[in-house]
This record gives C-alpha cells, sequence and structure tokens, in this order.
C-alpha cells in the first residue's frame, strides 16, 4: 500500500487526541450496551461514534485504521439488527478492537507509515463474526514494483529460442513439482526449481521478465531454508508459475514481459517477506523492495497483529476492574462476617464476577478469565445447594482473585502483550508476564514460608511462628492456579 504524503501524519498528530476520545466514549458505550443490552441506546451511540472516528480516519487517507473503524462499525449495525450470532465474541472483538486502534495510530505517529497489514487479524476477526469473507493479507501488501532485477553477471555462452529453452525448461519444472508433492521434505526438488528459474532470469533479456524470475527465486530460496511451510497458497504460486513459463513458450519474451502479472510479483514478494529464513536472495529482495518496512518484525506483524493494548486505555480498564475485585472482596466479607453465612447475600456478586471474566476476556487474558470462571462456578453452585461453602472454599477463592488483581495491577502499569501462542487470546509474550507476576507472588510466600519453619525448628515450642503458613500456602497454592 501507498505510503501516505507527510501532511497525512501531521493532519493525524491534529486529531489524534480527539479519535482517542471519541473512542473512550465509544467503549463507554459498549460497556454499558454489555451490561444492560436491553438499552439499545448505548449500542447506537458506540455506531455513531465508531461512524465519527471512521470518517476522520477515511479524510486523512490512513488505510488500515479507516478500514479496522469501519469494520468495528459494521460490527455494531450488526449487532443492533440481530445479525450477529456470536454476541458475546462479537462484544470480546470488538472490545479489543477499540483499545488497540489507539495504539495502531501511535504506531502510525512513530513510524510515519501506515502497515495495514498490522490490523489485519483484528479486521478478519470481525468479519468472520459478520459472516463475510475474510482480507487476503496480500491485499494489504503493495510494494513498489518499480525495481530492476540485476543482470547476470555472465551471459550463457549458446543462447537458444527462448521459445524452445522455455518449453524444455517447462517439462523439467513440472517433473519437480511432482517430485516435489510426492515428497515435501526432500530437497532434491526444490534445488531443480530454483535452477530452472535461475536459467529463466539468466536468459531473460527484458526487465519485466528477468524480474518475475528473479523474485520466484526468493520463494524457493524461503522454501529451501524451511522459511515456510508448503501450504496452499504456496502450492497455488508454484503452480501459476509453471502457467507463466507455459505463456513464455507460447508468445515469446517481448509478448510474455508486456503481461507479467503484477498481482503475481506481489504475491511472491508477500511470501518472501513472511519467510523465517534469510538467504541471499530474501536479502537481496527486502533491501530492493523494502519489504521489511511493509511488513515489520521480519514480516510477522501481519499474523501476530498489533503489539498491545494502549497505556491509557489499559490503565483505564484496569482501574474498573480492580474497582469489581473490590467489591468482590467487600461482597465475601460481609458473608464470612455474617452469623449465619446467608448464601443468597452471594448473588449479586455472580454478575460483576462474570462482567470481570468478561472484561478479562476483551483484553486477550483468557488465563485470568478462566480464573474467574471457576470461582463463579463455585458460587453458583453454593446458591444452587450443590455445594457447602466452607473456610476453605472461601480462602481459594480469595486466594484465586487476589492473584488476578495483582495481574489486573500488573497490565495498568505494563500492559500484557496478546501474541498468538500458547492459547487462544492468551499469547506467549502475555503468558510470560503473567508467569513473571505469578512467580514473583509465589516466590515470596515460600520464603516467608521457609522463615517460619527455620524459626519453629529452632524452637518448636513457639508454634505461634506457624501460625502465618497456612495463608501463604493457600496463597501459593492460589498463584499456581492462576497457571
Amino acid at each position: 500500500m501507498a505510503t501516505p504524503h507527510p501532511v497525512e501524519f501531521s493532519a493525524l498528530n491534529w486529531v489524534k487526541s480527539e479519535i482517542d476520545e471519541t473512542l473512550k466514549q465509544a467503549r463507554h458505550a459498549l460497556e454499558a450496551y454489555v451490561e444492560n443490552p436491553q438499552d439499545e441506546t448505548q449500542m447506537r451511540f458506540c455506531a455513531a461514534y465508531l461512524h465519527q472516528v471512521h470518517g476522520t480516519l477515511r479524510m486523512i487517507e490512513l488505510t488500515g485504521a479507516a478500514l479496522l473503524a469501519e469494520e468495528m462499525e459494521c460490527v455494531t449495525r450488526g449487532l443492533l439488527n440481530n445479525e450477529i450470532a456470536r454476541k458475546q465474541d462479537a462484544y470480546e472483538a470488538l472490545m479489543r478492537a477499540i483499545l488497540q486502534l489507539p495504539d495502531y495510530l501511535e504506531r502510525v505517529q512513530g513510524a510515519q507509515r501506515d502497515t495495514p497489514a498490522l490490523v489485519l487479524p483484528l479486521l478478519n476477526n470481525l468479519r468472520e463474526l459478520r459472516g463475510v469473507a475474510q482480507i487476503a493479507p496480500s491485499s494489504l501488501f503493495s510494494p513498489s514494483l518499480a525495481v530492476t532485477a540485476p543482470r547476470a553477471q555472465a551471459a550463457p555462452e549458446v543462447q537458444l529460442d527462448i521459445r524452445m529453452r522455455a518449453r524444455k525448461l517447462r517439462t523439467a519444472y513440472q517433473r519437480a513439482l511432482v517430485e516435489l508433492h510426492r515428497a515435501p521434505e526432500a530437497s532434491g526438488p526444490l534445488q531443480k526449481l530454483a535452477e530452472i528459474l535461475g536459467e529463466l532470469e539468466q536468459a531473460a533479456q527484458l526487465d519485466d521478465a528477468r524480474r518475475l524470475w528473479w523474485v520466484a527465486g526468493g520463494l524457493i530460496e524461503a522454501l529451501e531454508g524451511n522459511g515456510l511451510e508448503q501450504d496452499k497458497a504456496i502450492k497455488s504460486l508454484l503452480g501459476q508459475l509453471d502457467r507463466e513459463i507455459k505463456r513464455l513458450a507460447e508468445q515469446g519474451e517481448q509478448n510474455f514481459a508486456e503481461g507479467v502479472p503484477a498481482d503475481l510479483i506481489k504475491e511472491l514478494l508477500y511470501y518472501t517477506a513472511r519467510a523465517k529464513s534469510a538467504g541471499p536472495r530474501i536479502s537481496e529482495l527486502r533491501r530492493a523492495f523494502n519489504l521489511d518496512a511493509l511488513l515489520p518484525q521480519e514480516g510477522a506483524a501481519a499474523e501476530s497483529g498489533l503489539g498491545g493494548f494502549n497505556q491509557e486505555a489499559m490503565r483505564s480498564v484496569a482501574a474498573v476492574l480492580q474497582e469489581d475485585l473490590e467489591r468482590i472482596k467487600e461482597g465475601l466479607d460481609i458473608f464470612v462476617r455474617g452469623e449465619q453465612r446467608n448464601v443468597a447475600s452471594l448473588q449479586p456478586l455472580t454478575a460483576i464476577l462474570r462482567q470481570i471474566a468478561d472484561t478479562l476476556n476483551m483484553l486477550g487474558l483468557s488465563v485470568p478469565a478462566g480464573v474467574v470462571r471457576e470461582q463463579l462456578t463455585v458460587i453458583e453452585g453454593a446458591l444452587q445447594g450443590k455445594l457447602t461453602l466452607n473456610d476453605e472454599h472461601l480462602m481459594h477463592i480469595a486466594m484465586a482473585l487476589l492473584n488476578v488483581g495483582t495481574v489486573v495491577e500488573e497490565a495498568g502499569s505494563h500492559p500484557l502483550l496478546p501474541h498468538h501462542g500458547v492459547e487462544p487470546g492468551y499469547g506467549d509474550g502475555g503468558y510470560r508476564q503473567l508467569l513473571d507476576v505469578v512467580v514473583r507472588e509465589a516466590k515470596t510466600d515460600l520464603a516467608r514460608v521457609k522463615e517460619a519453619i527455620t524459626a519453629f525448628a529452632a524452637d518448636t515450642a513457639r508454634t505461634e511462628l506457624l501460625a502465618g503458613v497456612p495463608q501463604w500456602l493457600a496463597q501459593v497454592a492460589g498463584s499456581l492456579t492462576m497457571l
């Protein structure tokens, strides 16, 4: 996608604070609607705010952000018209997009570049919920093709007629494709494909023809280096190259060069940019076409999406979650201190717990959300008479929620970074940060236990030294529950 003129970035600086404020209002409206779905006015407010954001982003020609805002608005309209079946998933995806759009705009400001591929995972998630076709990653990837392929240092001594040469090479190419299909792990077929494309590149006299074979060589090098998987898309590209060799054999180089498909070169470059390997041809193509700028972070950004949530938005949501957790704590305290421990008094807590779990899921924090739901299940079981809440249950609930609060506090000051990984909605980066928080808390409690037991061993008459051990161990158990 062409990089916008600097005027657009200057315009973003002017409207960024207004967009952030409008998105904040959209978030509040969505939260209000989720709490009370009968109040459709709130969802209409949300749709209106998103429409305003979409219009502003279109005006300053930020394609990636505008596409995302448009899709967010479509989801709100779909919810209002009862066209989306998975409503809870839609709420979560919409909230996640609202929280991450400001972060994307901050990236655009810092890099002075609109990179639509970064918002593609969010975009396609929303489109899936609406039941519409997903956007192909390569459609948001448009490098400039005004790059001349380098000429071979030494031309072949014998120049056969290009049509005859292409016919012979196509036969060899097809044979190598068949071998590759039969033995995807074998190196021989890929080496043969690389040789064939290299011969075509060396024999090419016209820039447009040579560019295709030069770029195609990068794809084969990526496959040879295990930088790409041989999936359906890759096999389709290899098949398209076969058809291009056939066209060269039929039309000759002049007509062939005039009809080289730009979309094919773009697709080849897209997968080269995504390659995890870095051979000489891949490195050459990345430099020539500036691929790392189009797909940052070694091409993985289009898959992993944005790196995190906007700091201010995350801090705001974390504060609300802490307030809700405090209300749960107060409710449990009242129950514990009550003379008769009326289980019915816990009924109001279920709605709050459910809201906390839903919000955590919206943030991509499915592990702590699962912990909250476990405590909700225990309380609902008690309300339904399926179990009797004892002190052990209550201690476990309190410790689990205490650890959730620790994670929320950490997220508010240093937002957890969602990436694809450990489990849906909760990635490697976020899990490692959660692990750091939980292990740190557990180590502190275990150190207290060790110190108490050591002191008791020195003077076994002082049993009061062990008074805090059960609570500390319960806290460790609660911490480990988070994992």
